[in-house]
């Protein structure tokens, strides 16, 4: 299955307004890095990175589109009392997908390696 860009996941393309998404998990697992074929089904996928981490919520950048779209600014809700939570860091690129009701799920926020990236951008076609 190939990932392609903006195939419209409902959201409207206004480019100012942030983006919310929350990050769902049972804090029970650990996860791999991505591959395209585990996340090319979710309506909400990007390549981003973190500008901004205060508490639970984390800013990102957009990057690069690879579902969805329309906003340059992504806002995720974290819960940082999650015994195995993925910690953000800021200036580092990340893989997030999130379903239709805007909820990231568990091992749907990625570190992403330049590898890993460049595997998402073959499947995107970009």
């Amino acid at each position: 299955m190939g990932i392609t860009a903006n195939s419209g996941n409902g959201h409207s393309p206004t480019a100012n307004a942030p983006l919310s998404l929350t990050l769902a998990g049972d804090g029970t697992r650990k996860c791999a890095e991505p591959v395209p074929d585990q996340l090319a089904g979710y309506p909400t996928l990007f390549y981003g990175t973190a500008t901004s981490v205060k508490g639970p919520l984390v800013t990102f950048h957009v990057d690069h589109w690879l579902r969805g779209g329309g906003t340059d600014t992504v806002l995720v809700n974290s819960d940082p009392d999650l015994p195995e939570k993925l910690t953000f860091t800021v200036g580092e690129h990340y893989i997030v997908a999130a379903d239709k009701n805007d909820t990231i799920p568990v091992c749907g926020a990625n570190w992403a390696s330049e590898g890993t990236w460049k595997e998402f951008r073959r499947a995107s076609g970009k």
